[in-house]
């Protein structure tokens, strides 16, 4: 696991390069401490899936971000799959509006 990083310190050096260096950028959030609950965090992760898929948006808040991909991460573990085409889509597209993110404030 990789060692928690604030959204505040994040800079784009820390940000993921490739495909499978997402998941390690990932677990450098825990989207469970950081909303007091795992249903709380589900929640969060849950409806914004739902949304980018209902109309491809995606929330600019950088911690609903880390969230959602910290779910992801979470959500491939437990089942034992990696994302299908459409998950790792949905994966890349919330790893370039953190990008944006982080980069526009840096």
């Amino acid at each position: 696991m990789s060692p928690v990083i604030a959204s505040a310190d994040l800079r784009p050096e820390h940000l993921p390069t490739d495909d499978q260096e997402w998941r390690v950028f990932a677990s450098s959030f825990d989207g469970y401490t950081h909303w007091n609950s795992f249903e709380r965090c589900a929640d969060i992760a849950n409806t914004t899936l739902s949304q980018y898929t209902r109309t491809g948006a995606l929330p600019t808040d950088l911690d609903v971000l880390r969230t959602c991909l910290f779910f992801e991460l979470r959500r491939e573990r437990h089942s034992g799959y990696p994302p299908d085409e459409a998950g790792q889509l949905y994966a890349k597209a919330v790893q370039q509006a953190i990008r944006e993110q982080v980069t526009r404030r840096a």
